[in-house]
Protein backbone atom coordinates (compact mmCIF):
# COMPACT_ATOMS: atom_id res chain seq x y z
CA UNK A 1 0.00 0.00 0.00
CA UNK A 2 1.59 3.30 -1.09
CA UNK A 3 -0.55 5.51 1.15
CA UNK A 4 0.53 7.14 4.37
CA UNK A 5 -2.48 7.74 6.64
CA UNK A 6 -2.48 10.61 9.06
CA UNK A 7 -3.48 9.73 12.59
CA UNK A 8 -6.74 11.67 12.77
CA UNK A 9 -10.02 10.90 11.09
CA UNK A 10 -12.01 13.79 9.59
CA UNK A 11 -15.33 13.87 11.47
CA UNK A 12 -16.48 16.84 9.39
CA UNK A 13 -16.64 14.56 6.34
CA UNK A 14 -18.97 11.60 6.31
CA UNK A 15 -19.98 8.79 3.99
CA UNK A 16 -23.16 6.78 3.60
CA UNK A 17 -21.58 4.23 5.95
CA UNK A 18 -20.99 5.56 9.50
CA UNK A 19 -18.51 2.75 10.12
CA UNK A 20 -16.36 3.92 7.19
CA UNK A 21 -14.75 7.23 8.23
CA UNK A 22 -12.77 9.52 5.98
CA UNK A 23 -9.09 9.87 6.82
CA UNK A 24 -6.58 12.37 5.52
CA UNK A 25 -3.57 10.77 3.91
CA UNK A 26 -0.61 11.24 1.62
CA UNK A 27 -0.21 9.34 -1.67
CA UNK A 28 3.49 8.51 -1.74
CA UNK A 29 3.57 7.48 -5.41
CA UNK A 30 2.23 10.84 -6.64
CA UNK A 31 3.39 12.99 -3.70
CA UNK A 32 -0.01 14.56 -3.04
CA UNK A 33 -2.61 14.82 -0.29
CA UNK A 34 -5.63 12.57 -0.48
CA UNK A 35 -8.76 11.73 1.46
CA UNK A 36 -9.08 8.02 2.19
CA UNK A 37 -12.13 5.94 3.05
CA UNK A 38 -11.43 2.56 4.65
CA UNK A 39 -13.88 -0.33 4.82
CA UNK A 40 -14.09 -3.72 6.49
CA UNK A 41 -12.84 -7.02 5.11
CA UNK A 42 -16.41 -7.91 4.10
CA UNK A 43 -16.68 -4.79 1.91
CA UNK A 44 -13.91 -5.50 -0.60
CA UNK A 45 -16.32 -6.13 -3.48
CA UNK A 46 -18.36 -3.01 -2.64
CA UNK A 47 -15.22 -0.85 -2.53
CA UNK A 48 -14.04 -2.29 -5.83
CA UNK A 49 -17.36 -1.36 -7.47
CA UNK A 50 -17.27 2.13 -5.97
CA UNK A 51 -13.69 2.63 -7.13
CA UNK A 52 -14.67 1.65 -10.67
CA UNK A 53 -17.61 4.07 -10.52
CA UNK A 54 -15.50 6.95 -9.22
CA UNK A 55 -12.71 6.29 -11.71
CA UNK A 56 -15.16 6.29 -14.64
CA UNK A 57 -16.58 9.73 -13.88
CA UNK A 58 -14.95 12.87 -15.27
CA UNK A 59 -17.44 15.45 -14.00
CA UNK A 60 -16.30 18.95 -12.98
CA UNK A 61 -16.91 19.40 -9.28
CA UNK A 62 -16.31 15.76 -8.33
CA UNK A 63 -12.96 15.13 -6.64
CA UNK A 64 -10.77 13.03 -8.90
CA UNK A 65 -10.15 9.39 -8.11
CA UNK A 66 -6.62 8.78 -6.83
CA UNK A 67 -6.12 5.13 -5.98
CA UNK A 68 -7.75 2.14 -4.34
CA UNK A 69 -6.80 -1.31 -3.13
CA UNK A 70 -6.44 -3.44 -0.03
CA UNK A 71 -4.23 -2.55 2.92
CA UNK A 72 -1.68 -4.87 4.51
CA UNK A 73 -4.36 -5.62 7.12
CA UNK A 74 -6.78 -6.80 4.43
CA UNK A 75 -9.00 -3.69 4.58
CA UNK A 76 -10.26 -2.13 1.33
CA UNK A 77 -9.60 1.56 0.79
CA UNK A 78 -10.49 4.24 -1.74
CA UNK A 79 -8.63 7.54 -2.04
CA UNK A 80 -9.55 10.75 -3.83
CA UNK A 81 -7.51 13.88 -4.37
CA UNK A 82 -7.91 16.37 -1.53
CA UNK A 83 -9.09 19.55 -3.25
CA UNK A 84 -10.12 21.49 -0.16
CA UNK A 85 -11.39 21.48 3.40
CA UNK A 86 -14.58 19.91 4.71
CA UNK A 87 -17.46 22.17 3.66
CA UNK A 88 -19.36 21.51 6.89
CA UNK A 89 -16.61 23.29 8.85
CA UNK A 90 -17.28 26.48 6.90
CA UNK A 91 -21.01 26.15 7.42
CA UNK A 92 -20.50 26.26 11.17
CA UNK A 93 -19.13 29.80 10.75
CA UNK A 94 -22.45 31.36 9.64
CA UNK A 95 -21.80 31.49 5.85
CA UNK A 96 -23.11 34.36 3.75
CA UNK A 97 -26.32 34.13 1.74
CA UNK A 98 -24.21 34.51 -1.40
CA UNK A 99 -22.09 31.46 -0.51
CA UNK A 100 -25.15 29.36 0.36
CA UNK A 101 -26.91 30.18 -2.90
CA UNK A 102 -23.72 29.55 -4.90
CA UNK A 103 -23.41 26.13 -3.29
CA UNK A 104 -27.10 25.50 -3.88
CA UNK A 105 -26.44 25.95 -7.61
CA UNK A 106 -23.30 23.78 -7.40
CA UNK A 107 -25.33 20.96 -5.87
CA UNK A 108 -28.03 21.14 -8.55
CA UNK A 109 -25.40 21.03 -11.29
CA UNK A 110 -23.60 18.07 -9.73
CA UNK A 111 -26.78 16.06 -9.25
CA UNK A 112 -27.91 16.80 -12.82
CA UNK A 113 -24.48 15.81 -14.19
CA UNK A 114 -24.52 12.57 -12.21
CA UNK A 115 -28.03 11.81 -13.43
CA UNK A 116 -27.17 12.32 -17.09
CA UNK A 117 -24.19 9.98 -16.56
CA UNK A 118 -26.56 7.31 -15.19
CA UNK A 119 -25.51 7.67 -11.55
CA UNK A 120 -28.20 7.97 -8.88
CA UNK A 121 -27.53 9.62 -5.51
CA UNK A 122 -29.65 8.77 -2.49
CA UNK A 123 -28.85 12.13 -0.90
CA UNK A 124 -26.64 15.21 -1.18
CA UNK A 125 -25.35 17.33 1.69
CA UNK A 126 -22.38 19.47 2.68
CA UNK A 127 -21.08 16.58 4.78
CA UNK A 128 -20.22 14.72 1.57
CA UNK A 129 -18.39 17.75 0.16
CA UNK A 130 -15.29 19.87 0.43
CA UNK A 131 -14.78 23.53 -0.41
CA UNK A 132 -11.76 24.72 -2.39
CA UNK A 133 -9.79 27.96 -2.06
CA UNK A 134 -12.26 29.74 -4.37
CA UNK A 135 -15.19 28.59 -2.17
CA UNK A 136 -16.50 26.20 -4.82
CA UNK A 137 -18.27 23.05 -3.64
CA UNK A 138 -16.79 19.66 -4.60
CA UNK A 139 -18.37 16.26 -4.08
CA UNK A 140 -15.70 14.19 -2.35
CA UNK A 141 -17.47 10.91 -1.67
CA UNK A 142 -19.67 8.74 -3.92
CA UNK A 143 -20.55 6.00 -1.43
CA UNK A 144 -24.19 7.14 -1.63
CA UNK A 145 -24.24 6.71 -5.45
CA UNK A 146 -24.90 3.79 -7.76
CA UNK A 147 -25.17 3.08 -11.48
CA UNK A 148 -28.64 2.91 -13.01
CA UNK A 149 -30.51 3.95 -16.14
CA UNK A 150 -30.14 7.67 -16.87
CA UNK A 151 -33.92 8.19 -16.70
CA UNK A 152 -34.13 6.63 -13.24
CA UNK A 153 -30.98 8.45 -12.09
CA UNK A 154 -32.33 11.84 -13.15
CA UNK A 155 -35.63 11.13 -11.41
CA UNK A 156 -33.94 10.13 -8.15
CA UNK A 157 -31.40 12.93 -8.32
CA UNK A 158 -34.14 15.50 -8.89
CA UNK A 159 -35.65 14.47 -5.56
CA UNK A 160 -32.22 14.72 -3.92
CA UNK A 161 -31.76 18.15 -5.53
CA UNK A 162 -35.08 19.41 -4.18
CA UNK A 163 -34.14 18.22 -0.68
CA UNK A 164 -30.72 19.89 -1.06
CA UNK A 165 -32.31 23.17 -2.12
CA UNK A 166 -34.73 23.09 0.79
CA UNK A 167 -31.89 22.51 3.25
CA UNK A 168 -30.00 25.47 1.78
CA UNK A 169 -33.11 27.68 1.99
CA UNK A 170 -33.46 26.70 5.64
CA UNK A 171 -29.88 27.81 6.21
CA UNK A 172 -30.68 31.18 4.66
CA UNK A 173 -33.75 31.51 6.87
CA UNK A 174 -37.23 32.92 6.14
CA UNK A 175 -36.21 36.53 6.74
CA UNK A 176 -33.35 36.51 4.21
CA UNK A 177 -34.60 34.26 1.42
CA UNK A 178 -36.87 35.48 -1.42
CA UNK A 179 -40.60 35.47 -0.69
CA UNK A 180 -42.33 32.16 -1.52
CA UNK A 181 -39.04 30.57 -2.67
CA UNK A 182 -39.72 27.35 -0.74
CA UNK A 183 -43.33 27.14 -1.89
CA UNK A 184 -42.30 27.51 -5.53
CA UNK A 185 -39.58 24.89 -5.05
CA UNK A 186 -42.19 22.27 -4.14
CA UNK A 187 -44.14 23.00 -7.34
CA UNK A 188 -41.24 22.04 -9.63
CA UNK A 189 -41.13 18.71 -11.45
CA UNK A 190 -37.83 18.52 -13.40
CA UNK A 191 -34.26 19.80 -13.52
CA UNK A 192 -34.95 22.43 -16.20
CA UNK A 193 -37.53 24.09 -13.96
CA UNK A 194 -35.24 23.73 -10.94
CA UNK A 195 -32.34 25.41 -12.74
CA UNK A 196 -34.59 28.31 -13.76
CA UNK A 197 -35.85 28.61 -10.19
CA UNK A 198 -32.24 28.70 -8.96
CA UNK A 199 -31.29 31.43 -11.46
CA UNK A 200 -34.17 33.60 -10.24
CA UNK A 201 -33.17 32.89 -6.65
CA UNK A 202 -29.65 34.20 -7.28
Amino acid sequence: CDLFLRAEASPALRTSDPESPVRRGFWIDRQCDVLVRIGSTEEQEIFQEQAQLHQSLKIPGIAAFATSGVSDEGLPFLATHAVGQAASKHYKKNPTVHLITDHLADGIRLLWSLGTAGVAATEFSVEFCVMDAKERLWLQDLSQCKRTAAFEALKQNFGAAQAWCESQLNRIGPRRRPLFAKEKLHELSNFDALIQWCERLG
